[in-house]
């Protein structure tokens, strides 16, 4: 006689049938196990415990949005039965590629029980800005089942951006405007043409390298990867010309999508299918060289919408990481791996801190090539944001589209926006929609602080901080409210951050005390391409090689490069506090200070740009009244202008030597 089965079973039975899952009952596998199985211990950083957390976080998706009504959704989303298509079930949508033996890798953690906190602290600041959406189930289904096929990917949010904003415009450029439908429709149909293309063994196209500013190609470029599972590498075009070939011979790509400006980059090299971006409306694309041998991109899309249109795009594919180029302002840029995210709780801990909202129109003044200016894309796409990017900054243009366009955020860098706020000054524009500001990239002076708060929004504070890096994403952000009440503050860690100043024994120190900044989140980068590249981690956290400490309320103050701190007379001397001292100087307009310690002999130098003359006794003199007795600088260099990256910061090896 058969045992009568508990309505548990039963129900587990029912719902086996319905759907056709394996095994009818999560509790069948947990019975199964031979004995000593039943309470394996999940180490951090092991498959088994990625899968776990990542089907714990699906769980909590599908929960945020609604689907806890449907028992199917909810049991396979949380891994527990093998589901069917178009059910989203928890994976790591990461392959062998991202496990290269020859990379160094940086072995950085988060506990779980801080992934869990994030991802319970990331639901209201997620729903908040529209990120999870809960319009109703059909959205709510397009939104996991997008996520689903394509992991936390471009491709995903393009998707749910079309569903739920098909015509409301997504990009504004240089070559004019595409809607979220029209990025998702490019999106998939450049993807269709590259699945057309293959290697010179007839292999399909598994990686592609990026050398684009900030344009329609770029995204379009990313979306495209994202549809067919291909690895990215983001290089930067300001590198040398060098750096850039020993890239592309060092770490080769199966398809080179390249702005014609930078073609001499790769010209000469064996590269495979170099594709050009369509003519743009850059003045320096007249110069460019020749062609021959590319295809372009625009005729690449035209072709996967036409001829190639009934291509099919993969399933699910795993998407893979992504490879930017660090800033190089120490030294030569390293190739930094960037891991998959896999839920938008990546997303929550920066919307937590700044006031993203749906449907914003933000004016991203940041290279998408650096990791600052890749996050604000996903973020704006997550959002159903109107992003507007150009190739080039200019504060004229800026000024003018912030009105014509009613910009609500802006994302740049302390050096532009002092230039668009000199503009906004010149002209009048109206300013009055900016609802907030987030500076990234290098220091910020308080005086800037001040004049952005009083000109733009509605003149109580519209300021953010962001510091982080390319290697380890979000450290922290400090709110408006933070930057009222002290403008050199770098701001507190977000949700599911780890964050410690070490001293000289690796050990933390206490609240007030200045050490080395440490870090990890669990989007902190997987390593660098390169084995030779060295990196520092202490207890699971990896250096960031600024100097700082943390107050009392637990903000951080970061002071300078670790290797740009001197000591005289037994005080420690931060070249940035100098510089933020002399741009409240009305006859400095720019200024870089660096330190250099040489056993015993400290020295500073510092590179200035004067709007009013003024002599270097009189400099110093005004240094040693307002900053320290200890701060005198030993060279002052005039130059008539700093050598900038595209995020802001001086290289200083681009300097000329005192």
């Amino acid at each position: 006689m058969r045992p009568r089965r508990s309505s548990h079973d039963r129900r587990c039975h029912r719902h086996h049938q319905r759907v056709r899952l394996q095994p009818a009952c999560s509790h069948d596998q947990q019975r199964r196990r031979p004995h000593g199985q039943g309470h394996r211990r999940h180490v951090l950083g092991t498959s088994s415990s990625r899968r776990s957390r990542d089907a714990l976080e699906t769980t909590f998706l599908a929960g945020a949005t609604g689907l806890t009504r449907r028992p199917a959704l909810l049991a396979c989303s949380a891994g527990l039965f093998r589901c069917p298509t178009g059910l989203p079930a928890a994976s790591s949508h990461t392959d062998s590629r991202s496990e290269d033996p020859t990379m160094h890798k940086h072995n950085t953690y988060v506990s779980a029980q801080l992934n869990v906190s994030q991802m319970l602290k990331s639901l209201k600041p997620l729903m908040r800005a529209g990120v999870i959406r809960t319009g109703g189930l059909k959205e709510s289904k397009t939104l996991i089942g997008a996520t689903n096929r394509w992991g936390m990917s471009l491709a995903a949010l393009v998707e749910t951006g079309a569903a739920s904003y098909p015509d409301r415009t997504a990009i504004i450029d240089d070559d004019g405007s595409l809607t979220f439908t029209e990025v998702r429709d490019q999106g998939r149909a450049l993807a269709k043409s590259l699945r057309s293309l293959s290697t010179a063994d007839g292999s399909d196209l598994r990686s592609m390298s990026l050398i684009v500013r900030n344009s329609r190609y770029m995204v379009l470029g990313l979306i495209a990867a994202a549809y067919n599972g291909m690895e990215t590498k983001i290089l930067n075009p300001a590198s040398s010309l060098t750096q850039l070939q020993n890239i592309a011979l060092e770490y080769p790509s199966d398809a080179t999508l390249i702005d014609a400006e930078f073609t001499d980059v790769i010209a000469g090299l064996d590269v495979e299918n170099k594709i050009i971006t369509a003519e743009s409306s850059a003045p320096e694309d007249a110069d460019a060289p020749s062609v021959a041998g590319y295809a372009r991109a625009s005729d690449l899309i035209e072709r996967g919408a036409t001829e190639y249109r009934n291509v099919a795009l993969p399933k699910h594919p795993k998407q893979q990481p992504t490879v930017i180029m660090s800033s190089g302002t120490r030294g030569v840029p390293k190739a930094v791996m960037l891991p998959v995210p896999k839920t938008p709780k990546v997303l929550g801990s920066i919307l937590d801190k700044i006031p993203f909202r749906r449907n914003d129109v933000i004016q991203l003044s940041v290279s998408m090539f650096h990791a600052w200016g890749w996050l604000n894309l996903h973020i704006g796409l997550a959002t159903g944001s109107t992003l507007i990017t150009h190739r080039i900054i200019e504060p004229v243009r800026d000024a003018a589209e912030m009105e014509k366009y009613r910009v609500t955020a802006i994302i740049s860098a302390a050096v532009y926006l002092r230039d668009l706020l000199d503009e906004v000054e010149k002209t009048g524009a109206d300013a009055s929609t900016v609802r907030f500001i987030v500076s990234a990239g290098n220091a910020i002076p308080p005086e800037l602080v001040f004049h952005l708060n009083k000109r733009f929004g509605d003149g109580k504070g519209v300021v953010h901080n962001f510091y982080g890096s390319t290697e380890h994403g979000q450290i922290t952000v400090a709110t408006a409210e933070d930057m009222l009440d002290d403008p050199t503050t770098a701001g507190r860690p977000g949700p599911g951050v780890r964050l410690a100043i070490i001293g000289e024994d690796n050990q933390p120190v206490a609240p007030g005390e200045t050490g080395v900044i440490y870090s990890s989140n669990s989007m902190t980068s997987v390593g660098y391409l390169s084995d030779s590249d060295s990196t520092d981690v202490v207890d699971g956290m990896l250096s960031t090689g600024d100097k700082g400490f943390v107050d009392a309320k637990g903000r951080l103050y970061v002071g300078s490069r670790a290797d740009d701190m001197v000591i005289r007379g037994g005080e420690n001397i931060h070249p940035r506090v100098i510089e933020e001292f002399l741009l409240t100087l009305p006859q400095i307009d720019d200024v870089f200070v660096i330190g250099n310690q040489d056993d015993i002999v400290a020295k500073l130098t510092a590179y200035i740009i004067e709007a009013e003359e003024i002599t270097d006794e009189d400099l110093n003199n005004a240094v040693l009244a307002g900053v320290s007795k200890f701060s005198a600088l030993d060279s002052i260099i005039r130059v008539s202008e700093l050598p900038r990256n595209d995020s802001g910061k001086v290289v200083p090896r681009l300097l000329p030597q005192a």
